[in-house]
């Protein structure tokens, strides 16, 4: 985005520097002069002043312009889709977060249901009524694992959100 609206501001600067083809140039010389040989007509010294206008250039200056107009719309149109992309990206990495916000949510509580009842089959294994304690302990784990996936992917959406924002850029350039 930066470097975009750099380029925006030169292809800005480029359309004045086309419009500013036609303008008058003013030119001045100084010259000092010593001669070995004593002449009548040579001047020591010479001031002088040169304005150059010019009347018609055959069309140049109107298509530089539009040249270096068109450059600068292209670019205008590129960051205003890159914006566009990155708010989008923005909107989806929030709504990917609230929707990670009840998954968290249900894993927990999915976790403690599971400690529970791998306590209630340890508690029915001991009093050798029933033998389900394996099957207790697997659904535990992988209540567990479910709950280890959806910290990571908030992290991960928090780290891509963070990474979008220019956070981490700005971070290296800092160490660096």
């Amino acid at each position: 985005m930066r470097a975009l609206r750099q380029q925006l501001v030169a292809a800005q600067q480029r359309v004045a520097a086309a419009q500013a083809g036609m303008r008058p140039e003013i030119k001045a010389e100084l010259e000092a002069s010593q001669y070995s040989r004593e002449l009548g007509s040579n001047d020591e010294w010479r001031a002088g002043i040169y304005v150059a206008v010019p009347l018609y250039d055959g069309g140049r200056r109107d298509s530089s312009v539009a040249r270096a107009q068109a450059e600068r719309y292209a670019l205008q149109a590129q960051l205003a889709q890159a914006e566009h992309n990155l708010r989008q990206a923005v909107l989806e990495l929030w709504l990917e977060l609230d929707t990670l916000r009840f998954e968290v949510d249900a894993a927990n509580a999915l976790s403690d249901y599971r400690d529970l009842y791998l306590d209630r089959s340890r508690a029915v294994y001991e009093m050798e009524v029933k033998a389900d304690l394996g099957d207790a302990m697997v659904k535990l784990t992988e209540a567990q694992l479910a709950a280890a996936d959806v910290s990571f992917r908030v992290a991960l959406a928090w780290e891509r959100l963070d990474a979008l924002l220019g956070k981490h850029s700005a971070q290296a350039a800092n160490e660096q």
